[in-house]
């Protein structure tokens, strides 16, 4: 089972389905899923794309430590993936500005067995006793995290400690050893090595991605126009 999962809150409902659309065209992705915090989503969507509501979610309190600024609780869902989708042995987790423009199904093939993670490195924050990767586009091995229970060590951390970027400090930290670093043609963006015509294009930083000529040619793709619907 492929499966892949996005998360946003109400204002970035329309950036998943575009960010789902460009995955959809470019992978074989079984199930595509949106961690929503409404009980029903405001459009359309075919079978294989599923909206979970997690506004009532048990993990974290809503104005915790880790939710300010620009973050809010739902950013926090990204680390407790294991315990929403006990069902997985692994998933791919994307944000919401990111564009797949080749095909990626190799990721669901990578071996995992020793890893917690595979993503993209950030020279800057990466050190010689371990890399930091940018948690914008991660395979996350979720039988593992359950395994060695490490996915409530990470919840416990984000509850009583306090990161700069919650989630993708969190993780890194935890799994310091146990993650396994892939080419930037995985997540191309401002923080990680420049790469020539990546597989994901990751537009962090950039308020004004959704103008974007690539962006847009996704966002234009009716669903029928991705895959034929029954």
């Amino acid at each position: 089972m492929k499966a892949a999962v996005y998360a946003g809150t109400r204002n970035l409902y329309s950036d998943m389905v575009t960010a789902a659309k460009s995955l959809a065209v470019n992978s074989s992705v079984d199930v595509i899923w949106f961690l929503i915090e409404d009980p029903r989503f405001p459009e359309r969507l075919p079978d294989y794309v599923r909206c979970l509501d997690v506004s009532e979610q048990i993990w974290f309190n809503k104005n915790g430590i880790n939710v300010y600024r620009l973050w809010t609780w739902m950013v926090l869902m990204r680390a407790v993936l294991p315990k929403i989708f006990p069902e997985y042995d692994r998933i791919l987790s994307l944000d919401v500005d990111t564009i797949v423009n080749h095909s990626i199904d190799e990721l669901w093939d990578l071996d995992m067995t020793d890893y917690y993670l595979a993503g993209v490195h950030e020279p800057i924050k990466s050190k010689p006793d371990g890399i930091y990767i940018n948690a914008g586009v991660m395979m996350v091995n979720l039988e593992k995290f359950r395994e060695d229970k490490m996915d409530d060590r990470v919840i416990v951390s984000l509850n009583k400690d306090r990161y700069r970027f919650p989630d993708q400090d969190c993780l890194n930290l935890l799994c310091k050893g146990h993650i396994l670093s892939l080419p930037s043609i995985y997540n191309s963006n401002n923080y990680t090595e420049e790469t020539e015509d990546p597989k994901i294009y990751h537009f962090a930083t950039d308020r004004k991605y959704t103008s974007k000529p690539i962006v847009q040619h996704y966002k234009k793709l009716e669903w029928n126009d991705v895959r034929s619907l029954p």
